[in-house]
């Protein structure tokens, strides 16, 4: 069981189904010791509102022994990489994640259109997290795109959701994305990218394919907790 998870979702993103209290209750007791809610940005059909990232700073911050960060999981909306949040907005996270999804207004710009978008959003933004970067929604080019979250202090997502939907499929792929990382010195964070409440924190397809993938526990940034405090810029 993961004891922090950084990419949660609630009813405010509109398709996934816990509410914030749920979602604490769970991880309560779970024991985990830090979440963050990462709701889809407005541009996504059926996502809540930009008013939803501004309570941010009114959330419980921490509730019993877990912290509570209040994040987006913005979209990228055109070929300038600009997301679906304002810097107002984006100033008010503790976290920002991003990548490209259908159902907003972004177009297929094709493979190196999308590398470019994803690269200026890197650059342009402060984005902590790059998610599920094997299966973005539109075709790009990873290693110039992960150069580039490396060079602005962006982590690549190994997301538990598309684990347990393409890891048999796509096993090469994962083991790719993981030497990649090795290569360049640098971390994973591990999210469930949960949608109901059941699946936060929740590693079990990890621990089926952590050796094959030859994940060290050195790799994996989760458990680094002052380290992710001093990289989110929070105070312990």
């Amino acid at each position: 069981m993961l004891q922090v998870d950084l990419h949660i979702h609630s009813i405010n993103s509109g398709h996934a189904y816990g509410t914030f209290y749920d979602i604490v209750s769970e991880s309560l007791t779970k024991k985990m010791k830090l979440i963050a809610l990462t709701d889809h940005g407005p541009s996504l059909a059926g996502t809540s509102g930009p008013v939803h990232f501004h309570l941010g700073k009114r959330a419980p911050k921490k509730i019993e022994d877990l912290r509570i960060l209040w994040g987006c999981e913005a979209n990228l909306i055109n070929g300038a990489g600009e997301l679906d949040l304002d810097e107002y907005t984006i100033d008010k996270l503790d976290i920002l994640l991003i990548g490209i999804h259908p159902f907003t207004q972004y177009q297929d710009l094709g493979k190196l259109g999308n590398t470019q978008a994803l690269i200026q959003a890197i650059e342009r933004y402060p984005v902590n997290v790059l998610t599920h970067p094997l299966h973005q929604q539109f075709e790009y080019d990873w290693e110039p795109v992960w150069e580039c979250a490396f060079s602005q202090n962006t982590l690549l997502e190994l997301n538990l959701s598309y684990m347990i939907k393409y890891i048999h499929r796509d096993l090469e792929k994962f083991k790719t994305m993981i030497e990649f990382v090795k290569k360049h010195n640098q971390k994973i964070i591990i999210n469930s990218d949960a949608h109901f409440v059941h699946e936060i924190g929740d590693d079990t397809i990890l621990q089926q394919y952590q050796a094959e993938l030859r994940i060290s526990d050195d790799l994996i940034f989760n458990d680094q907790l002052d380290k992710i405090y001093q990289w989110l810029n929070l105070e312990d």
